[in-house]
Order: structure tokens, then C-alpha cells, then sequence
């Protein structure tokens, strides 16, 4: 399930996100360190980048009609944080052009 991929992802990033900046004061070394485990476990399946872009998608096409802009943004924002975790961008780049 895509968004509930993006979801998790997003909610532990974030909780992670915070013990950096409470435990250690956002430390460059712990942000760092951070930002490598979540390349390194988002880039173990390639399903990931697949979850991305089918999020994006129905995200685009079915509930930008639904949603006001700015909940829109948000989750392009969002999006952009997962993004910059994978390694095979242009995996993403061909499944989001074949849907």
C-alpha cells in the first residue's frame, strides 16, 4: 500500500528526526548519520521508488481535486523528503513516465 508506505516512512523519519534535535541539538554528525540509515534501509527493496511514484501519482491525478493547495504542497514536500533518500532516481523517473 503506497500511501501507507509513505506514511510510515514519513512518521519515523520524524520521530528519529526529533531524537536528533532533542538529544544530541541537531548535531551535523547524528543528521548525517541519520540521513545514511534512511538512504540505507529505503534503498534495500526497490519497491520503494515504486511506492513513491504510485503515491505521486494518485496523489496528482485522483486527490488534488479533493484537497486544498496547501495540503497539496505538504505532501509534495513529503514526497521530496523520501525522494532524496533513494539511490535509483531514474527507476522512479521511468515508472512515473510508464503510468
Amino acid at each position: 500500500n503506497p500511501d501507507k508506505f509513505v506514511a510510515e516512512v514519513l512518521l519515523l523519519r520524524e520521530n528519529f528526526q526529533e531524537i536528533v534535535d532533542q538529544s544530541f541539538n541537531g548535531d551535523k554528525h547524528f543528521q548525517r548519520a541519520l540521513k545514511e540509515a534512511f538512504e540505507y534501509f529505503i534503498n534495500l527493496d526497490t519497491r520503494a521508488a515504486q511506492f513513491l511514484s504510485l503515491y505521486s501519482d494518485t496523489l496528482l491525478r485522483k486527490n488534488s481535486l479533493k484537497m486544498q493547495d496547501s495540503e497539496i504542497m505538504q505532501k509534495l514536500d513529503d514526497i521530496i523528503i523520501i525522494f532524496k533518500f533513494l539511490k535509483d532516481k531514474e527507476f522512479l523517473k521511468t515508472t512515473t513516465n510508464s503510468i
